[in-house]
């Protein structure tokens, strides 16, 4: 057997970058079909959850569209190297199914547009995940690298939900750059979200090593 020089093996299917691309045209499409939505959500059916399912994917704005998928961006990259991309996956597919149940049953909002939950439930996902690599790391090596960048982006996250929560006391902050409300509620149940499926993941993983 021959052996091929400079031979690079594909990479995995479900990468991170693969994920925002499929993100991103799912989101153009809406934006097209059925946006840009200024004071109002989707109308296509009678169920508000149903609403705000397909809603995550349409936007106050282009403007709106862009700093999502600009977050989504920045996430994806920061937890590239620490998170495998099925978390990655799971994390945001997990938001964008419980940020509506969220908002359907916990903090009900007459109407919710854009990915600004599900994000926030993929960033605690991907931190928790971070932190638990670190302490692996930290077990297996004399010198473990530093945790100020986590420390960081949990304060950073913590304060945020603090203010936001602030500041719903004297109504919903309005953003200039997207041109509507700040969805308080939903970036609140994004991040719970993210922490429920990674307490969840110990039973799960422990159900699925008994049934092998």
């Amino acid at each position: 057997m021959k052996t091929i020089l400079n031979y690079k093996p594909p990479k995995p299917l479900l990468t991170v970058w693969a994920l925002w691309f499929a993100v991103a045209l799912c989101a153009l499409v809406a934006q097209l079909a059925w946006g840009p939505v200024q004071g109002q959500g989707l109308d296509l059916s009678e169920s508000f959850f149903l609403n705000t399912l397909l809603g995550q994917f349409v936007h106050l704005g282009w403007v709106h569209l862009a700093l999502n998928l600009l977050g989504l961006a920045v996430v994806l990259w920061g937890f590239e190297r620490t998170v495998s991309p099925v978390t990655l996956w799971f994390g945001l597919g997990w938001g964008l199914l419980t940020v509506p149940l969220y908002l359907t049953w916990v903090e009900r909002l007459d109407w919710y547009v854009g990915l600004s939950g599900a994000l926030h439930t993929a960033f605690v996902v991907g931190l928790l995940h971070a932190w638990r690599h670190w302490f692996a790391a930290r077990a297996a090596q004399s010198t473990p690298p530093s945790p100020l960048p986590l420390l960081l982006l949990t304060a950073g996250l913590l304060a945020k939900l603090v203010l936001e929560a602030k500041q719903a006391s004297t109504g919903l902050p309005i953003d200039a750059w997207v041109g509507g409300h700040v969805a308080i509620q939903a970036h609140r149940g994004g991040a719970l979200a993210g922490l429920l499926a990674y307490v969840a993941r110990v039973p799960v993983l422990a159900w699925i090593g008994r049934r092998r």
